[in-house]
């Protein structure tokens, strides 16, 4: 059972998902606290108070016709009146000059106070890895693959990922697998044990060296609501 601090927790991320994806600024005004200070992923390096956060999302708003955001690998601590939660966030969706995006995946930390009965984050931070050397960020990064869920699925290898192993290489393609998620179709070997992949962007990985083919990505684990 989900510890009640917890579930509650994971209700406001929810908000966050659902107010994104309905470019609702009222919904997500309900998760910050009137305080809370951000270090976004864009300049200055902090905003400060709920109409400084809420003109980020707003902003957002303006670029995108339709807006898809997603929260993967979430781990949340909460004590009875302070919380943090961390994962991997992403931003996607279709522009409104037409053009459509996969986004970047980024580092997302939430931390949370609870303040008359509700937990609102009063801090949080986006980043993406810097490389050292040259001072420039690295967006092409992707959750890791987990290896936690049983493949109970055996079925052919669609064209699409036929092009992607061609591109990379590939002769085994035994090592793929997807799962349909609105569209696509299912791939992949009977193994003990499964990479999490999503297919909804036409994202995928290569499960044996853990590394990342252009435009794949992983899978929610199953028993997961949408946008986790």
């Amino acid at each position: 059972m989900t510890p009640p601090h917890e579930a509650a927790i994971t209700g406001q991320i929810d908000h966050i998902i659902t107010g994104l994806r309905a470019k609702n600024l009222d919904v997500l005004a309900q998760v910050y606290a009137p305080d809370v200070v951000s270090f976004d992923i864009d300049p200055p390096l902090q905003h400060v108070g709920l109409a400084a956060k809420l003109q980020n999302w707003d902003r957002v708003f303006t670029v995108f016709q339709d807006v898809n955001y997603e929260i993967r690998d979430l781990k949340i601590t909460a004590g009875d009146d302070l919380a943090f939660a961390h994962g991997f966030g992403r931003l996607s969706g279709s522009l409104k000059n037409g053009t459509t995006t996969n986004g970047i995946w980024v580092r997302a930390t939430f931390c949370f106070r609870k303040l008359a009965g509700a937990w609102l984050i009063t801090h949080d931070q986006i980043s993406v890895p810097v490389s050292i050397t040259s001072g420039k960020a690295i967006t092409d990064l992707a959750p890791e693959i987990h290896t936690a869920s049983p493949v109970r699925d055996r079925v052919t290898l669609g064209r699409r990922h036929q092009q992607a192993l061609a591109q990379h290489d590939r002769s085994d393609d035994d090592a793929f697998l997807t799962d349909r998620q609105g569209y696509g179709e299912h791939v992949g070997p009977v193994l003990p044990q499964r990479p999490y992949v999503i297919d909804d962007l036409g994202l995928q990985y290569d499960a044996r060296r853990g590394t990342g083919l252009a435009g794949l990505e992983p899978d929610a684990p199953e028993g997961s609501e949408p946008g986790w």
